[in-house]
């Protein structure tokens, strides 16, 4: 045991030891992001260090599974992620993009980051990058990191339309 946490535990508290988790798995095989790049909190080092988003994996299940506890709730989770997280929101995210809007998009990006934490690894990253890209008051990038976000979306939906 490396850390002891009080109830009643904060969402921000669950998130942080989730991603926490995340990073500790993929350590191996991804550099993650220190808690604070310098580009800002969450955030890589550099500004190409957010497009190498494809070394981590579209789903963990065994992530998942821990966090949920059983296949069956995380099915009923990836099922919500796509019919009320990435649907509704994403329509409200593109609507803003149109328009310039990037605070709508941080802050709905954010709502579907929260959705994202359960083994979708790759989406988690793509939703954080763009998230804490923006909040941090950096533009150079956000066209791009705003479409690679589309990308790992459509990615993960498909894998889990074909696999669940």
């Amino acid at each position: 045991m490396n850390d002891v946490y009080r109830k009643p535990m904060l969402p921000e508290t669950l998130k942080k030891l989730i991603n926490n988790l995340l990073l500790a798995k993929n350590a191996k095989s991804v550099e993650s992001p220190k808690s604070g790049g310098l580009l800002g909190m969450d955030l890589p080092d550099t500004e190409a260090q957010l497009f190498e988003i494809d070394a981590y994996p579209l789903l963990d299940l065994e992530v998942g599974i821990q966090v949920t506890g059983s296949e069956d709730i995380l099915h009923n989770i990836y099922s919500n992620l796509k019919e009320q997280g990435i649907t509704a929101d994403l329509a409200i995210i593109q609507k803003a993009h149109e328009s310039g809007d990037w605070k709508t998009v941080e802050k709905y990006t954010h709502k579907i980051k929260g959705g994202a934490c359960y083994g979708t690894v790759r989406l988690y990253y793509a939703l954080l990058y763009m998230e804490r890209y923006l909040k941090a008051g950096h533009s150079n990038c956000a066209e791009r990191l705003y479409t690679q976000m589309l990308r790992v979306i459509d990615e993960t939906v498909i894998y889990l339309d074909t696999h669940f």
